[in-house]
């Protein structure tokens, strides 16, 4: 297996990682545990979860918490916060409010039954609240050992680039990762984004590599 660092960080991941979507929905605990221990005995290192995924809110982080139980080690835990369950999957408002973020980063700690996230994702963005709002309650999270690096996905170019100079103004963490969309049918994110986030130092995680089976 190869492993690369996400942006400015010191987080290896393989460059396979495990997303965790289904669990919860399809993959009851036994069958979750099973895949997770096979993929870390294969050298994949990343499990991506968030607290949309699963069904009833947080079921997969409840599941692959368990699953890890006895080798947190091995693995880097990224999980996400700010999506709208009765919006289909979009962006929450005021999902990137301070308030939420705390309360959020605190549950799924309690349901993954772990001392530190390590990735933690802003799932979609908040078209509300300020991003300078956002970023400084998540700095206030690695500064205090709760989450150690923060990403985002779903973001547009230009908000991405609004994060990152919001980060050096401020001086504040910036995200070092952007989950998006990519595949060979789904090459949209070649035109601004990748060139936004070469520009920025940010790791591209792309999803849906293989546009769910098609």
């Amino acid at each position: 297996m190869e492993y690369r660092n996400l942006g400015n960080s010191e987080l290896n991941v393989s460059i396979l990682s495990l997303g965790c979507l289904n669990f919860g929905m399809f993959c009851d605990q036994e069958t979750t545990t099973e895949i997770i221990n096979t993929a870390i005995d294969l050298g994949v290192n990343c499990i991506d979860t968030a607290a949309l995924y699963g069904g009833p809110k947080g079921h997969c982080e409840t599941l692959v918490g368990k699953a890890i139980e006895g080798q947190r080690d091995k693995v880097i835990l990224a999980t996400k916060f700010g999506a709208d369950s009765n919006a289909r999957g979009s962006g929450l408002k005021g999902g990137g409010k301070r308030d939420y973020i705390v309360t959020s980063v605190e549950e799924s700690l309690t349901r993954l039954n772990i001392d530190y996230i390590d990735l933690y994702q802003m799932h979609f963005p908040d078209h509300e609240t300020p991003i300078d709002e956002t970023l400084r309650a998540l700095d206030d999270l690695v500064t205090s050992g709760k989450v150690r690096y923060i990403g985002s996905s779903n973001f547009a170019s230009w908000q991405i680039s609004e994060a990152a100079w919001t980060s050096i103004t401020n001086e504040v963490s910036n995200f070092v990762s952007l989950q998006t969309r990519y595949s060979i049918l789904n090459r949209d994110m070649e035109k601004e984004i990748v060139p936004a986030c070469e520009k920025h130092n940010i790791s591209i995680l792309p999803f849906f590599p293989l546009e769910s089976g098609l």
